[in-house]
């Protein structure tokens, strides 16, 4: 599929290399890199290729490292694969959990105190019940690895709920596999005992995609990419390529090309995207500002710009914050923080960082009217801080030459795509 992006001239070059230097496109070069070489290696056919080429750069990565082979002769290797039992078809039997089950005597299984959770990212945190020491390690688990969940239809964990789940380790922390709810008798909680149902909607074109794959199998006449093949369609692949994805679908609702859907918005991605962008401007713009300039107000109009619309409007008023600065030397403005600040807030006028409207009413006076104040400057300091700029001046703008400024409106858009 080929995303493409609407971006005016202005921008365009600061976009592009933002883009180029993002993350997503970092770890696609890497990804091709290593699966070009895995191919060399042991000629892998292209369907394996492809399927590798489409996963997230972590996913693939695991997928790498799980495939395991077997030297059953000097010279002739087979892949070991798990064992999925098949139905007459072919097909996959997923074998339905029971309606009661106690994991008392199960001797590989340990339990915890479930410490938190975040249900609309789905993840959380375990404690041990046998940890004692004064720092005990917390234990991730990651709503792909509970009991009875299948894709489109999540389990969600309850905080302070007791947990019995498998000790596991992956990407170098421990890890809870095949977690669920249980009582104090060792049952089994009944939501981890539901049976799934049928995939709808984005699940059902998932499984269209893994039928097609699973076409491929059949086809494939190397015995060692059919095998490959088969270990990507996997559950448990499958399972780290979904978890993965997410990071990369975080980085196409920056550039608006994917909704923000219900959950909480990742502020740290966009923050990220937004220093990118200043880091380039830095670096290339003819006009005589520092990056002390781009203070913490400043920042807070690019966040507003990125809720409002999406990064690539970040790109526009800096673009547009060159166009007014370029023909300007350092003595002729008496604070560049404000002055940047107003080009900003001066771009789009809808955008205020004001934390409250002026027509609403007044703070209640005494010692409410007190703590009010304090709970705004707490919240700002700690935006500030989360940025790791100091806190601008109020210093003014008289000199300056905003009085003539007017802000361009956008060009007719230049388009580009990337793969």
């Amino acid at each position: 599929d080929r995303c493409k992006l609407n971006v005016p001239d202005d921008a365009l070059l600061l976009e592009f290399a933002a883009a180029l230097k993002s993350d997503f496109i970092q770890e696609q070069e890497q990804l091709r890199r290593k699966v070009n070489i895995l191919a060399k290696v042991l000629d892998l056919s292209k369907p394996v290729v492809n399927l590798l080429a489409a996963m997230p750069l972590a996913a693939a990565e695991y997928a790498m490292k799980c495939f395991q082979l077997e030297e059953r002769a000097p010279g002739v290797y087979a892949a070991l694969l798990p064992e999925e039992k098949k139905d007459g078809d072919g097909e996959t039997v997923v074998e339905e959990l029971p309606r009661f089950l106690n994991v008392k005597d199960d001797a590989r299984r340990t339990t915890g105190r479930l410490e938190s959770w975040d249900s609309e990212r789905g993840f959380g945190f375990i404690i041990e019940e046998n940890d004692t020491s004064e720092m005990p390690v917390n234990i991730f688990v990651h709503r792909t690895n509970l009991m009875g969940g299948a894709p489109g239809f999540p389990v969600d964990l309850q905080q302070g709920r007791r947990i019995s789940f498998l000790p596991g380790f992956q990407d170098g922390r421990p890890r809870a596999m095949s977690a669920a709810m249980i009582d104090d008798e060792y049952n089994v909680d009944h939501v981890h005992l539901r049976k799934p149902k049928k995939p709808k909607g984005n699940e059902a074109l998932k499984e269209k995609k893994l039928a097609r794959v699973r076409e491929e199998i059949a086809r494939e006449d190397h015995p060692l990419s059919k095998s490959f093949l088969q270990f990507l369609v996997t559950t448990e692949v499958q399972a780290v390529v979904q978890e993965k994805r997410q990071d990369g679908e975080a980085w196409f609702r920056t550039l608006g090309l994917l909704k923000l859907g219900p959950g909480r918005r990742d502020d740290v991605l966009w923050r990220k995207e937004i220093e990118r962008r200043v880091d380039i401007f830095m670096e290339k713009t003819a006009s005589p500002m520092t990056k002390k300039d781009m203070d913490f107000r400043c920042k807070r109009f690019l966040m507003e710009f990125c809720t409002k619309y999406n990064v690539i409007r970040v790109s526009e008023a800096l673009a547009l914050v060159e166009k007014s600065t370029a023909g300007k030397t350092r003595e002729e403005v008496r604070s560049w923080p404000a002055y940047v600040a107003t080009l900003l807030r001066r771009f789009d006028p809808e955008i205020s960082i004001d934390r409250k409207p002026k027509a609403e009413a007044k703070k209640p006076a005494g010692k409410e009217g007190e703590k009010a104040d304090k709970k705004d400057e707490w919240k700002d300091w700690r935006e500030e801080k989360e940025w790791k700029e100091e806190s601008p001046s109020e210093a003014s703008v008289e000199g300056s030459d905003e009085e003539t400024f007017v802000p361009s409106t956008a060009a007719p858009g230049a388009e580009f795509a990337f793969q």
